[in-house]
């Protein structure tokens, strides 16, 4: 069960910086509350409170607010 999770965290991340890599604007480093948010929607995930697709959408979300 603990690797399931682990493969969707990891797929999930997998696509936002996969995605983040093709935009043409150079990264942003986070601030320390987006690290926290970016937190928050691990243990989400994690604890199976969201799917590895909602997390994915949420840290788009994250990265287009900053």
């Amino acid at each position: 069960m603990a690797t399931a999770v682990t493969d969707q965290v990891r797929r999930a991340l997998d696509r936002a910086l996969r995605r983040d890599r093709e935009e043409t604007t150079p990264p942003i480093e986070p601030s320390a509350g987006t690290e926290r948010e970016r937190q928050m929607i691990l243990n989400m995930l994690a604890d199976h409170r969201i799917t590895a697709d909602q997390a994915e959408a949420l840290f788009r979300a994250l990265e287009a607010s900053e």
